[in-house]
């Protein structure tokens, strides 16, 4: 497993269009997945915006899985604004996804693929 990444290195991942497409790639098998592991309540606490830290738990652990399978710094961030974006569409906030919300993601995500 990489190190986990400083700020700069972290911030430096997003540059180029593969590293984009990559993005969209999780984002979207992650937003997919994730709806055969979650309950029909936690399905309701997203229809209607309520915060569930099981849901993001669940999305964490996606997004390591698709962080391990390429092991690197691009992936890291692929994973973790793609999660973050995810959250904030089930208009859970914006915390994942601003200032660095996305490198506390990114930690997360790295220590969820260290645990599997």
């Amino acid at each position: 497993m990489i190190p986990f990444p400083s700020q700069s290195e972290f911030r430096g991942a997003m540059t180029n269009m593969a590293t984009f497409m990559m993005a969209r790639a999780f984002k979207t098998e992650i937003q997919y997945d994730v709806f055969t592991l979650i309950s029909e309540d936690e399905k309701s606490d997203i229809k209607y915006s309520r915060y569930n830290e099981n849901v993001v738990e669940k999305l964490v652990k996606l997004g390591a899985e698709k962080f391990a399978a390429y092991n690197s710094v691009e992936a890291l961030f692929c994973a973790a604004m793609s999660v973050g974006t995810i959250i904030k569409e089930y208009e859970w906030g914006i915390q994942f996804v601003v200032g660095d919300g996305c490198y506390q993601m990114a930690r997360r995500i790295y220590n969820a693929a260290n645990n599997v």
